[in-house]
């Protein structure tokens, strides 16, 4: 499962990567924040992935919805930290394509990763 999970995860970043190497040209978002974003958050997502499925394993319930939800939370968390360094940043320069791309990038990656972690705790 996890192999799975991984190969998706990376085919996804690379889909991504490729999109925002096309729309480079657009006006509608900073190519490096994208760039940097897009890593961030894949990276943020292996993170959040590997402490929820520690715990799929478990047989107490509350251990793995603790687990799945620590990993969120901190995926989450960190996410935000990053958005605020960015805003500080660049306070004139704050582009709303950016921040609404980056947001979208973060909901295909959680969804995707909370679906193979309730995947991954009904089969065990």
């Amino acid at each position: 499962m996890n192999k799975k999970f991984y190969t998706i995860l990376v085919a996804l970043f690379a889909v991504l990567t490729a999109i925002i190497f096309v729309l480079k040209q657009s006006d509608a978002f900073s190519f490096n924040v994208m760039m940097i974003g897009n890593a961030v958050i894949f990276a943020l997502s292996i993170l959040s992935y590997a402490i929820g499925s520690k715990y799929t394993r478990s047989e107490n319930n509350g251990q793995f919805v603790r687990g799945v939800m620590g990993g969120t939370f901190l995926k989450f968390f960190l996410a935000i930290l990053f958005g605020l360094i960015y805003i500080v940043m660049n306070r004139e320069d704050i582009n709303l394509g950016d921040i609404m791309g980056l947001m979208f990038m973060y909901i295909i990656y959680t969804t995707i990763e909370t679906g193979f972690l309730a995947k991954s705790s009904r089969t065990k």
